[in-house]
């Protein structure tokens, strides 16, 4: 019971990081919500509860700045929460190089899938390759400030969980702190 009750804490203080985040001012693509997953993926155990922390910040922020066409929302929504997946190559070796690459490989995805669905679901490019590949082209300015956010908040997110559950378990004694509550 007590690992759902601070599993349930975590993803509505994620969710409430990822609203604060993308409803202030920022740079285009530095926001928390891959990084948020990319915590969530590793800490929840829960797949549908992990799931709920990136695409409830969506939903929060979009209620706010605005929702977007439906096809495209789906992509975007999709790609972010992407780095749940990546919770075994954490869980093998927790370290900063892992979140990095971890960090690295959302943002590419990201990058690849809505620069795709801007070209397949927008209006902005002809259906051809030469739209594809101004799609992507407008897109790389975006790219750079993505990589950084990605990088800022999974390091910064990551980092400040692994110092949290490092300064529980030194706290709580062994037999309570083996149970993994974080």
């Amino acid at each position: 019971m007590k690992r759902v009750a601070f599993e349930v804490m975590l993803v509505s203080v994620l969710v409430l990081l990822g609203l604060a985040a993308r409803v202030a001012p920022h740079p285009a693509n530095f926001t928390p919500i891959a990084a948020i997953a990319m915590l969530a993926g590793y800490a929840i155990r829960n797949r549908v509860l992990a799931l709920s922390a990136p695409i409830l910040a969506l939903i929060a922020g979009d209620l706010v700045v605005g929702f977007y066409k439906p096809e495209i929302m789906v992509v975007v929504y999709a790609a972010l929460s992407v780095p749940i997946l990546f919770r075994g190559l954490l869980e093998k070796k927790f370290t900063p190089g892992r979140i990095i690459g971890c960090a690295l490989a959302s943002s590419l995805i990201f990058f690849a899938t809505t620069n795709a669905a801007m070209w397949a679901f927008g209006s902005l490019y002809p259906k051809t390759a030469q739209g594809l590949l101004a799609s992507y082209s407008a897109g790389v300015p975006f790219l750079r400030m993505n990589v950084l956010g990605d990088l800022v908040w999974s390091l910064g997110l990551l980092g400040a969980y692994s110092a949290c559950a490092y300064a529980y378990r030194r706290m709580v004694p062994t037999s309570v702190a083996t149970t993994k509550v974080c």
